[in-house]
């Protein structure tokens, strides 16, 4: 997925491979990765609470 987007970058905004182009991928990707990262345990925590109330 991160390759795919390094290659739309390159190609279709044209930028150069490098640092810059890492840093804005990484920017772009961190929050859609951290979501579905996080979704099954925060599906988890709630499951957990229920059975304590």
């Amino acid at each position: 997925m991160l390759v795919s987007h390094y290659r739309h970058l390159e190609k279709g905004e044209d930028e150069q491979f490098g640092p810059e182009l890492i840093r804005r991928d990484s920017e772009e990707r961190i929050s859609p990765i951290l979501m579905t990262a996080l979704s099954p345990g925060i599906r988890d925590l709630f499951e957990a609470a229920e059975e304590y109330m």
